[in-house]
């Protein structure tokens, strides 16, 4: 017999004895010796299904039929998770991907007969393919009824004014802190099979289902954590830790209402618990719920204003009501109080930014380093601001992404495995994408009419959603993907595993060295090829990062290619902006009646370094009438340092307004007053100058020397706007001069820059669309060669 039947008849027999979570375990270890077996795949489907786990479930499922697509059960037990998990829309689609599988039409028949009684209008219990047991949306009532249950149970027992006694035998103390110790540790699997042993030895006793839950909370599995924290909180009513840990755990699956009731319920028998307070805020504050998360952060502070997630909550409660000089002591305190706390320096390094005291920022990033130096995160806080730095060469730049992957990359280069995708050039593709920005972000600006472009007949599209943040953008996305997974509570090197489970070909990063990020995942090559795009402007410094997708317009061939450790693909074009839904028209030239030429920008205060000043200064005073406006000033007290910055270089405040940062329509509406927006450097604006020329308001640019610094030239050529590309600083103030000595040139161009952009095929998305899918393709086809990644340009259209 061999190995691999083995493990598998050793999973069947665990499941077929209803040992579900030893089942589990074995059918594991079976995939990762065969991991395209057929039944192995098809069975462990069904199980995670059984635990509410649809993703995991209907991953499983897809990796059986594409091993074994004629087998009729495999179909069978798809069709019901899509079902169960409303999904009757795809299953109509599945039937027609089954037709052409060699199922006969006897199966196909009793399929399409299950979708219609799914979908009348009276539905009968039909029995379930397998083991399944109980749907997901029945596991889901199933689970709320118990945490009402929990809720009642917990006011009583509060009520009687006794502490509900611990039942069963007590676990011994070195086994309860040997647990404790693996969870501070994050060995979350060792984790999870010792709570699983201590819950067999010890059912009455709360602490194997507790620990067990929040094991199960931090690998991402959703179901299984919530009901091992159910059970916790049934064994032990009232006890302010655990339901303050099923709160946490619900809130991050989105379950508010219910986690709300929990916090409360938690703070009514701590009214003093720091922990629950944060968590609690924290919720409010990413449902935009500002008013309650001040109140929490507050009350925090108060109680303990030495302590640093205190300090961090009622910073970040500051920070997204645009009260930032009010935000920054209390991150410096955060700081003070904790000098290891890398989220509070990230926070202050952003702060700062935003007042544009980059220098600060690089300051407190480097402060950050040196606490943390093991920790990824803050390093790449230090190369996002860098990036901005005028001193530093695109070569010094470079060389300190390198050592981000000298650092946290080469330590993981051995656990490298063989991929054992399917190395057929032209068959369907899974392409996953990796974001922390998938919300009301400006990367969703970006992708998102590109996902909707994409030809699903020729790619199956995976997100992987690395933040807490679900808003009605996220929604809109998530139905764009065929599989979407949240991984913000799973650590990278599991990522890495559930991407290699997924069986992806080729894996996109949309953050690089942004908040968000998931490089260390990457660093593992989960997948045969992966490739950096959108999100960030620069390499990764990483070696296990196969690609950089850029254009032609954005990095000429030839210019900034020794500054990537990948390989830079250019695609047709790289302009893939969507512009907001609701935006105001164009209006006619405001120098027509001010008598006067209107300079602008709306870049973010941190890209506005002192040679950006010089620069404006330089053409304020060759322009004597000219005025100008800066917006996404974040206070009043930035707005006289900016004053300050002018004044030293002879430019008078009356010549200067400043707009405080505002919502989206009223920005766009603030180019109604501006004739031309005034680029920064060396990192010139993105989403900003894709919004100006919107509004029909040209950037006057430079070219730049890197990636980064050429952004603003790529955008202004993508659309035809050389004349607004300056070769130098010289040639800018010029460019300045001439437009302000004659501002009737751009009356025209004004009220034609909507069309011109409609008209322009590098900003059509269905052409921009159809280049990255010959760019995956054609890096494809390269690897099932077995080539090496190369730079390439792709085509504008299909070669015959």
């Amino acid at each position: 017999m061999t190995s691999v039947q083995s493990l598998y008849e050793e999973a069947l027999a665990a499941q077929l004895a209803g040992k579900n979570d030893e089942a589990i375990q074995a059918y594991h270890a079976l995939l990762a010796e065969a991991p395209a077996h057929a039944e192995g795949n098809h069975n462990l489907g069904l199980l995670e299904f059984s635990r509410g786990n649809l993703d995991q479930a209907l991953e499983r499922l897809m990796n059986a039929i594409e091993a074994r697509p004629a087998e009729s059960q495999f179909w069978h037990s798809l069709l019901e998770v899509l079902l169960a998990a409303g999904a009757a829309g795809h299953a109509v689609q599945m039937l027609e991907q089954a037709a052409g599988s060699g199922i006969t039409e006897d199966e196909l028949q009793k399929m399409r007969q299950r979708i219609e009684a799914a979908t009348a209008p009276v539905v009968e219990e039909a029995p379930v393919a397998g083991p399944v047991k109980l749907a997901a949306d029945e596991q889901e009532k199933e689970l709320l009824a118990a945490v009402a249950q929990i809720i009642r149970r917990s006011r009583a027992q509060m009520a009687s004014g006794k502490r509900a006694a611990i039942k069963g035998r007590p676990v011994d103390s070195k086994v309860f802190n040997r647990l404790v110790e693996l969870f501070n540790q994050g060995e979350l699997h060792e984790l999870e099979k010792r709570a699983q042993q201590l819950t067999k030895t010890h059912p009455l006793n709360p602490a194997g289902w507790h620990f067990l839950g929040m094991a199960h909370f931090r690998l991402g599995e959703r179901m299984s954590a919530l009901k091992s924290l159910v059970k916790a909180n049934e064994a032990f009513p009232a006890d302010a830790q655990m339901l303050d840990h099923l709160g946490s755990a619900l809130s991050t699956f989105n379950y508010l209402a219910e986690a709300e009731a929990l916090f409360k319920l938690s703070l009514e028998i701590r009214p003093s618990k720091i922990d629950t307070l944060v968590r609690y805020g924290n919720m409010e504050v990413n449902r935009r719920a500002f008013d309650k998360g001040e109140g929490l952060a507050r009350k925090a502070v108060e109680i303990a204003p030495g302590n640093a997630m205190a300090c961090q909550l009622m910073a970040l409660v500051l920070l997204s009501t645009r009260r930032v000089d009010e935000a920054i002591p209390y991150l410096e305190r955060a700081i003070q109080a904790d000098p290891s706390f890398g989220g509070a320096y990230q926070d202050l390094g952003y702060a700062y930014f935003n007042q544009g005291r980059l220098d600060d920022s690089i300051r407190t990033s480097e402060q950050a380093v040196e606490h943390n130096p093991d920790n990824p995160n803050t390093y790449s806080n230090l190369l996002f601001f860098t990036a901005h730095d005028y001193r530093l060469s695109p070569e010094d730049v470079f060389e300190q992404h390198l050592e981000f992957g000298r650092r946290f990359e080469v330590p993981l280069l051995s656990t490298h495995r063989p991929h054992e995708n399917d190395r057929d050039p032209e068959r369907r593709l899974r392409i996953g994408f990796v974001s922390g920005d998938f919300y009301d972000h400006a990367v969703a600006s970006f992708i998102e009419p590109v996902l909707k472009n994409l030809d699903t007949n020729r790619f199956d599209l995976y997100a992987f959603h690395n933040t807490v943040k679900f808003d009605a953008i996220s929604e809109r996305l998530k139905a764009l993907f065929k599989f979407w997974v949240s991984i913000p509570h799973v650590s990278d090197k599991d990522v890495a595993e559930i991407v290699r489970a997924c069986r992806i070909d080729i894996l996109v990063d949309l953050s690089g060295h942004t908040a968000g990020h998931r490089l260390l995942a990457f660093a593992r090559k989960p997948a045969p090829l992966q490739v950096s795009w959108i999100g960030y402007p620069n390499t990764t410094g990483l070696v296990s990062m196969d690609y950089h997708f850029a254009d032609r317009f954005n990095s000429p061939e030839g210019l900034f290619d020794h500054l990537f450790t990948e390989q830079i693909v250019r695609l047709p074009s790289n302009g893939t902006f969507i512009h907001p839904d609701r935006s105001p028209g164009v209006n006619a030239l405001p120098a027509l009646s001010n008598g006067h030429l209107t300079f602008g920008s709306f870049n973010r205060l941190g890209k506005v370094s002192a040679p950006t000043f010089d620069l404006w200064a330089r053409v304020m005073r060759e322009c004597p009438d000219a005025r100008m406006l800066l917006g996404a000033v974040p206070s009043e007290s930035v707005a006289d340092a900016l004053r300050e910055e002018f004044s030293k270089r002879g430019v008078a405040g009356d010549r200067l307004r400043f707009e405080l940062r505002k919502p989206m329509l009223d920005y766009l509406k603030l180019h109604n007053e501006v004739d031309l927006i005034l680029d920064t450097f060396p990192y010139p604006g993105g989403t900003t100058s894709n919004l100006a020329v919107w509004m029909g308001v040209p950037v006057l640019t430079m070219q730049g020397n890197s990636r980064i610094s050429h952004g603003g030239a790529g955008a202004m050529s993508r659309i035809g706007l050389d004349d607004f590309i300056a070769r130098d600083e010289d040639d800018f103030v010029s460019r300045a001069r001439q437009i302000a000595a004659a501002p009737e040139t751009l009356v025209e161009l004004r009220a034609g820059l909507r069309q011109r952009i409609a008209e322009c095929p590098y900003r059509d998305i269905r052409f921009v669309t159809r280049g990255l899918e010959r760019a995956f393709r054609s890096i494809w086809r390269d690897w099932c060669a077995g080539l090496a990644p190369r730079s390439r340009q792709i085509p504008d259209r299909d070669e015959e």
